[in-house]
């Protein structure tokens, strides 16, 4: 039970106990002073109550200005996550579009390495790369083939998307950990001023 609920209790049943008491006097004398006591125990019981109410309610927007901080500083990180995603987007799409156009124009070439095909005979004579080349996957002397640029720009496109994929994904983790962040800080907040009530 919580503080106000003992003292409206404790009250109820001491008005009790004062108006029973105060009923069995007996003479005059003794009637009105037990109805002047009453009417003490009554008011000192009621200023009881007046002072638990009042602290539950003093308590009660304690809590609910802090919920709504809470909520507004959530609202304000989860906005600000949203801006810089927007803003990553933007810059990525404009450096995406611009490197697409380079290819396009033809003023960036792209290449990818290959292989003689098979029974041609040109492979047999080809020395085999050095380690080092193998796993990076150039050698100074490495066969590459040159790519048209409309065909470059459609794989270039093609990865963006991938990336684009991945920065939104991103944001919805960031989003998520901060509600998380959020309802944690709330429920240890709400455990503690459970454990803290009387």
């Amino acid at each position: 039970m919580k503080l106000a609920q003992w003292l409206i209790a404790a009250a109820v049943i001491a008005v009790l106990t004062a108006l029973a008491w105060g009923a069995h006097r007996v003479d005059a004398a003794g009637y009105a002073r037990g109805q002047a006591e009453t009417q003490i125990l009554w008011n000192a019981a009621q200023d009881r109550v007046d002072q638990a109410t009042a602290q539950a309610l003093a308590d009660a927007l304690v809590a609910r200005d802090k919920a709504q901080r809470q909520a507004t500083d959530l609202r304000l990180e989860l906005e600000d996550i949203n801006t810089r995603h927007q803003e990553e987007m933007t810059r990525e799409k404009n450096a995406q579009d611009a490197f697409i156009a380079g290819v396009r124009a033809g003023r960036i070439r792209l290449s990818v390495p290959t292989r003689p095909a098979a029974g041609s005979g040109a492979g047999a004579c080809q020395p085999a790369l050095p380690a080092a080349a193998r796993s990076t996957g150039t050698a100074p002397d490495e066969a590459r083939t040159e790519l048209d640029p409309a065909t470059g720009a459609d794989l270039v496109a093609i990865t963006d998307s991938g990336d684009d994929a991945v920065r939104d994904l991103n944001l919805c983790i960031d989003s998520y950990n901060a509600v998380q962040r959020a309802l944690t800080k709330a429920r240890q907040d709400w455990e503690t001023q459970r454990q803290e009530a009387p």
